[in-house]
């Protein structure tokens, strides 16, 4: 959905894929004009994303993988609910367009979006916001972005098809082991993580949207100004659910100016990006959406470790994609070393004497 890493109409791309785009646009949209050229987006190792030109303006329409796709994952209806639910709200994100479905022309479902011109901090490099200021700007406006999907009324929504009155957390517990195994994950320390995390009692917490890969590698920044967030991106993991693990998955995910090579290691070279003067630390970004939110992250130190197991084993479930030939290689270097460092990494937070609350 950026200008940005694009990769030029080639065999990825068949003469047919591109007459059934041509063909469904003159039929359902025939405001944009001819179709001009289609470009897949490179750097995707989830639902695939091209770049679509026409007579009348630029597209994004987005599809899921050629294989093995896990439970739940890849839904490319529920992403597209998610954008349309969040139209005109105080969540950015690209304008809808269409989804189609069981009559879908390319053989899969997909959805249509208006093209967003926005640039993704991570894959800019270190140095690209070079402001302090602007570095802590953007952090506070990622502390109000993720706020906002948390405060969306989405009972009073299509999203409340999502709705369940069990556990979050207990459903993910569930979910999640079924998830690793089916990518060919094994290890006795992943087990053990599982159990440790089954075993915390937790209170209920009232549901709410959640993104369920809230990042900055996930956001489209503004050119001129990158502290605004133009739209927010990839929702295919999004439900209702528990806004603390939705939180932990991204502080668990997150690197800053006091960080070390190990955890730089762990996240992968292209999050370095957040390691400019003036990011938050993670303690700083859980006070923040606190203060926001006035939510009690006491028990905190479940959900970041919560975020550190969610990650092996989407991790594991993309390398076992890559592996057959089911995604580009693009951020696959070091993957499967990965995998094992959060499940020891978790581990070893279960393992404090202040576990599971926070800081760790």
């Amino acid at each position: 959905m950026t200008t940005e890493n694009t990769k030029a109409f080639d065999g990825n791309l068949s003469p047919e894929f591109f007459e059934a785009v041509a063909g469904y646009l003159g039929e359902r949209h025939p405001r944009y004009g001819r179709l001009l050229d289609i470009q897949l987006i490179d750097g995707g190792k989830s639902n695939w994303t091209y770049r679509v030109f026409t007579e009348h303006g630029q597209l994004v329409l987005r599809r899921p993988p050629g294989v093995h796709t896990l439970e739940t994952a890849h839904d490319v209806g529920r992403e597209f609910l998610f954008f349309d639910s969040f139209q005109n709200t105080d969540v950015p994100v690209p304008r809808t367009v269409d989804y189609v479905g069981e009559d879908s022309p390319i053989g899969v479902p997909f959805f249509v979006t208006e093209f967003v011109d926005g640039v993704v901090a991570t894959r800019e490099g270190e140095g690209f916001i070079k402001e302090a200021e602007t570095a802590r700007r953007l952090c506070n406006a990622l502390v109000r972005t993720v706020a906002a999907i948390h405060n969306f009324d989405w009972e009073d929504s299509p999203l409340k098809r999502f709705g369940r009155p069990e556990s979050f957390t207990a459903r993910q517990l569930r979910r999640l082991p079924r998830q690793w195994d089916g990518s060919g994950g094994t290890g006795a320390a992943f087990q053990e993580l599982t159990e440790a995390l089954r075993a915390v009692e937790l209170p209920k917490t009232p549901q709410t949207a959640v993104h369920g890969d809230f990042s900055v590698h996930n956001l489209l920044l503004d050119r001129e100004d990158p502290a605004r967030i133009l739209a927010v991106l990839d929702w295919e993991l999004a439900t209702v659910g528990d806004p603390l693990a939705d939180l932990g998955w991204f502080v668990a995910l997150w690197v800053d100016p006091t960080d070390g090579p190990e955890r730089l290691a762990l996240v992968g070279p292209d999050r370095k990006v957040t390691t400019s003067e003036g990011f938050f630390t993670r303690e700083r970004l859980v006070e923040a959406y606190a203060a926001a939110t006035g939510r009690d992250l006491s028990l905190f130190g479940f959900y970041y470790v919560f975020g550190l197991y969610k990650a092996a084993v989407i991790w594991q479930g993309v390398y076992s994609r890559y592996l057959e030939g089911g995604t580009s290689a693009t951020g696959i270097d070091g993957m499967n070393e990965r995998i094992p460092q959060a499940v020891e990494l978790g581990l070893r937070c279960t393992r404090s004497p202040n576990f599971p609350r926070w800081p760790l």
